[in-house]
């Protein structure tokens, strides 16, 4: 089922955009009647013929319902459901209104904060038995041993929550699901997920200059490979203040942190761990396809391909220094994410947005993987003192995230002074309704190839093989876990 129609989303928001009594961004007063009315409310699902019905109000009585979630950083901030008050930000109003909506539903408070040790806190409050916290929004590296050890909720024991609709990422759930259990999911009300999809951005100034091709073409075509472009980025590099080395300074056709490794592997596809027929997880760490990718990243990666890593130059990611000179015009391609994307509004110049390439033509199509320690999944603890309310509440936070939210998401990342093109909104469909998951990547392994990659390692077999023991022996535990133990 395909979750987001961009092209609908994009056309809704630029008519919108068109007349000022429905301007983009205006803030309004919240609506005395918000929640009247609830049980007519439907939605046509995209792709089905059947109509959603809306849950019933329950009057809960004032009850506090308390959200615990990971803030981010002033870099990347969590925005899931920070929103304090309105303040005219098209995404915070989006935010704030439907959390009202749902206060007003159920008569409930919502309460929400950041603690600073989120895993330690829900340790100690489940431990406690005090029931400090109904809902946790966090990395699922954090959320999935943290359920091996008992201290969340199987999701599928959750009932009101209809992970079938659009407003759930189903493909998430089906990858992430082993033996009937589930420990997180994503939902439209993750737009801090969505923030963290990797994407390729290109400066169209130097994509004038430097490539023949219309770059969204070549997307549309299946051409957008790690070949293709490494062979443009090699065009680029320039030596600008002529000083005879190859510094920030200068141009590049590939600009990225060791981050970029990460999202260079996610967009292959690949799999670290399989499942099996009898549905038991296979560890899939040693396997040709994985040296040849690992192997075409590495050059892609080398400065004689026209390439910057920041941490192989400068000891660090460097991200500020790295959009800055993207700004600049010394970057054709750069790696980040929709978040960056959004840093991007205010750029002097223009700028287009590609997914991250395949690996070679052959690839079926392209990939965005879930990204483990930036996005955010949900979670609940096991001290749930009421799953039925919990559910209800979920539901209606992926509902309404999928009617308001995300259309406010689109806003930000799309509707920005360079970004009005129908190209960038054909790469978010691809992006957004062509996620997935890999539990392997719940070990980091995945992390685990910056630093070869950064060192430029050539000979990766033995480096492999050295981390399959470990790594098959986690995968073990798993089976261990949800066949045996559960």
């Amino acid at each position: 089922m395909k979750r987001f129609n961009t092209t609908l989303l994009l056309c809704a928001m630029f008519v919108s955009c068109a007349f000022p009594l429905a301007s983009c961004g205006q803030s309004e007063k919240p609506s005395d009647t918000v929640a009247a009315d609830t049980t007519d409310n439907v939605s046509e699902s995209e792709s089905e013929t059947s109509v959603y019905r809306e849950s019933d109000p329950v009057d809960y009585g004032g009850k506090t319902v308390t959200i615990w979630y990971n803030q981010g950083d002033g870099f990347e901030p969590n925005q899931d459901v920070a929103a304090s008050e309105l303040n005219g930000e098209t995404l915070n109003d989006a935010v704030f209104n439907r959390n009202q909506r749902i206060q007003d539903k159920y008569n409930i408070v919502l309460e929400t904060s950041y603690p600073s040790d989120l895993s330690g806190s829900v340790k100690k409050s489940v431990n406690a038995a005090d029931g400090a916290v109904d809902i946790v929004l966090d990395h699922p590296r954090n959320i999935f041993p943290m359920g091996l050890e008992g201290f969340y909720m199987n999701l599928n024991d959750i009932p009101n929550v209809n992970y079938e609709e659009p407003w759930w990422d189903g493909t998430i759930k089906s990858d992430t699901e082993v033996n009937g259990v589930n420990f997180f999911a994503i939902s439209s009300m993750n737009i801090h997920a969505y923030g963290a999809t990797p994407v390729t951005v290109f400066n169209k100034k130097l994509a004038a200059d430097y490539v023949t091709d219309d770059l969204y073409e070549v997307m549309e075509n299946g051409k957008w490979t790690m070949d293709y472009l490494m062979n443009i980025a090699k065009t680029v590099i320039t030596d600008l203040d002529g000083d005879g080395q190859y510094t920030l300074a200068d141009r590049y056709g590939y600009l990225a942190n060791n981050f970029s490794v990460d999202c260079l592997i996610g967009g292959t596809g690949y799999k670290f761990v399989s499942t099996g027929d009898d549905g038991r997880l296979e560890a899939n760490l040693v396997s040709e396809k994985l040296y040849n990718i690992y192997d075409k990243i590495r050059r892609l990666t080398l400065i004689d391909n026209g390439a910057y890593l920041s941490d192989r130059y400068l000891g660090k990611h460097a991200d500020e220094e790295i959009e800055i000179a993207f700004e600049n015009n010394q970057a054709l391609f750069w790696v980040t994410n929709l978040k960056g994307v959004q840093r991007r509004r205010n750029m002097p110049g223009d700028f287009g947005v590609l997914p991250m390439p395949k690996l070679d033509e052959s690839q079926d199509k392209y990939y965005a993987h879930l990204q483990l320690g930036i996005g955010d999944s949900i979670a609940v603890p096991v001290t749930c003192q009421d799953a039925d309310m919990i559910g209800r509440i979920l539901e209606d936070f992926a509902y309404f995230s999928h009617d308001t939210v995300i259309p406010a998401f689109y806003e930000v990342t799309v509707v920005g002074k360079s970004m009005r093109d129908e190209g960038s909104a054909k790469t978010l469909d691809v992006l957004l309704n062509n996620y997935y998951y890999d539990i392997g990547g719940l070990q980091g392994i995945v992390s685990e190839f910056r630093s070869p990659v950064t060192s430029n390692k050539e000979e990766i077999v033995s480096w492999l093989e050295s981390k399959s023991k470990s790594f098959s022996k986690a995968i073990d535990k798993y089976n261990n876990y949800f066949f045996e133990e559960k």
